[in-house]
């Protein structure tokens, strides 16, 4: 699988999100700047999901779930994990070939959009 390697940064002093060009990396390491890195993959709307997403998953039929992209370093995988987590389940899923990913939809980020995590 060819994927393109991108990054956006959430610029926390002016309180934006870059996804600017080349030197991407270089400015956010002089901003102290969080820099995320595109997975690779498209929502169902054909966004490009990044790490820091919020995402909403239809896990069950009218079901649809809360959940944040990140990046699980002890499995080195993309997971999404679950915002609200009821005691003894599933508290992420790797998102991986059997990951349905064409029916998750962005509806923001964790910089941009905390207010849609509620009291996580």
């Amino acid at each position: 699988m060819n994927r393109k390697i991108k990054f956006r940064a959430w610029d926390e002093e002016f309180k934006s999100m870059d996804y600017g060009g080349g030197d991407l990396l270089l400015r956010a390491g002089k901003n102290n700047s969080v820099v995320m890195q595109y997975t690779g993959l498209k929502d169902k709307n054909g966004k490009e999901i990044y790490e820091g997403d919020i995402v909403v998953v239809p896990f069950d039929v009218g079901d649809d779930e809360l959940c944040v992209v990140e990046w699980e370093q002890c499995i080195a995988r993309y997971i999404i994990k679950r915002v609200k987590v009821e005691p003894y389940t599933v508290q992420f899923y790797e998102i991986d070939d059997d990951f349905p990913i064409d029916f998750v939809e962005i509806i923001g980020n964790i910089y941009e959009n905390p207010e849609l995590l509620g009291d996580k």
